[in-house]
């Protein structure tokens, strides 16, 4: 199930342009989302967690470090 959040988390921030904002200005997230330069994956899962959360996604830790 919550890899179905997942998906949906990531589909939902290509199309709401505010929760693609709150992603793209997270520090830990920008290379993430932009495919671009050395990231720190723990840390941008622990943020990839959160901002799905306040989003109203449950995702875990672990899911988010696969989706990288």
């Amino acid at each position: 199930m919550s890899e179905e959040q997942l998906k949906a988390f990531w589909e939902a921030a290509e199309n709401d342009a505010s929760l693609r904002e709150k992603i793209k200005s997270s520090t830990q997230l920008k290379a993430v989302w932009l495919h671009d330069g050395d990231v720190d994956t723990q840390k941008e899962a622990d943020a990839v967690v959160e901002i799905a959360k306040e989003a109203g996604f449950t995702i875990t830790v672990e899911e988010a470090l696969e989706s990288f």
